[in-house]
């Protein structure tokens, strides 16, 4: 679920960027409004910096929890600054792997001293 949304995001982003690009084409090829050609190359340049933040963000905190499982540190939480929904989704997730692998942790230790 965490991973359709995230795609269905991604793939709205890439759509509006191919239609910002057949504008600012069209802009440069039939127009003389340089003002609004500029407008246009400001937002393909937002659209391209935000679509490349949103994935590297997931990849961060993909890092994060995957080197928190290796090191054996599970006092990592995911919560913060999200910027969609589909970030509460994987920060949802990931925090109840996190919390269920503690869990496990915990009742192994507790076995073993009984």
């Amino acid at each position: 679920m965490v991973f359709s949304h995230f795609r269905t995001q991604s793939s709205i982003r890439v759509v509006f960027l191919g239609l910002t690009l057949a504008v600012f084409v069209y802009l440069g090829l039939d127009t003389d409004f340089y003002a609004t050609l500029v407008l246009v190359c400001v937002l393909i340049i937002y659209q391209v910096v935000s679509l490349i933040h949103s994935v590297e963000l997931t990849n961060r905190q993909l890092t994060r929890f995957l080197q928190s499982i290796e090191y054996a540190d599970l006092s990592q939480t995911f919560t913060g600054r999200k910027l969609d929904s589909s970030f509460d989704e994987l920060y949802t997730a990931l925090t109840e792997v996190t919390n269920a692998i503690r869990f496990s942790q915990r009742s192994r230790v507790d076995r073993g001293s009984a």
